[in-house]
């Protein structure tokens, strides 16, 4: 029964990402997230949490055309339906981004090695790390920089994201820190899950500037 239900999941997810049945597929992955992150609490971590409040957003919102009707639309003839909708699911994202890094500040905030500046020093030396090396003892000075260098960024991601003209500056320093804390740890999985809400904040501007960069490339490249 266990096998059967992480089955049907992962075909919903499946199912979900070529947008098929999207709305039955999403209501069904929400249904599988919520069931086992109320029934194995001891063993759910940081990113199941964030997966269950995304898949909530997602079905209470509306759904604009899928990939998979985009690309029939520009390769197979397939009529392409009213792309219009309205925008608050990717508000609540937005918002939910910056509540986990502000409360994420909120409770590292009295926490003494974050303060002093010895958090990356105590983590690297953990079981966490993927480079264990005694060293991380005597740098002091490095573990201090790059312990305030993450709650410096925590703290602005948000803000440079809500901003147009820092928008990328705020993508570059997010994504870097999580890229590096997938790097040096085992903590993969949540630096994964917590780039997709980095997504609800493009625009259309953002989706063709990058589509244009793109083909300059490929015309560079021929």
């Amino acid at each position: 029964m266990v096998t059967s239900v992480f089955v049907i999941a992962a075909l919903a997810m499946l199912c979900l990402a070529l947008g098929i049945g999207s709305r039955v597929m999403i209501v069904l992955v929400f249904a599988f997230q919520l069931s086992y992150t109320y029934r194995a609490f001891p063993v759910v971590h940081g990113w199941d949490i964030l997966l269950r409040i995304q898949a909530f957003i997602l079905m209470i919102s509306p759904l604009g055309p899928t990939f998979r009707e985009c690309f029939l639309s520009r390769y197979g003839g397939l009529q392409r339906r009213d792309s219009t909708v309205p925008r608050y699911g990717l508000v609540l994202t937005q918002i939910l981004l910056a509540v986990i890094y502000w409360q994420t500040i909120w409770l590292k905030a009295p926490d003494t090695a974050w303060r002093n500046g010895e958090f990356i020093s105590h983590f690297m030396l953990s079981n966490y790390s993927r480079f264990q090396t005694t060293a991380w003892a005597n740098w002091e000075v490095v573990s201090a920089l790059l312990t305030y260098a993450t709650l410096l960024i925590e703290i602005a991601v948000p803000l440079l994201l809500w901003k147009k003209r820092t928008r990328w500056l705020g993508f570059a320093l997010g994504v870097s820190l999580h890229l590096g804390i997938l790097a040096v740890s085992h903590i993969w999985l949540f630096s994964l899950a917590i780039l997709v809400p980095y997504l609800a904040f493009l625009t259309g501007e953002d989706l063709d500037a990058i589509r244009r960069f793109v083909r300059r490339r490929k015309g560079d490249a021929v």
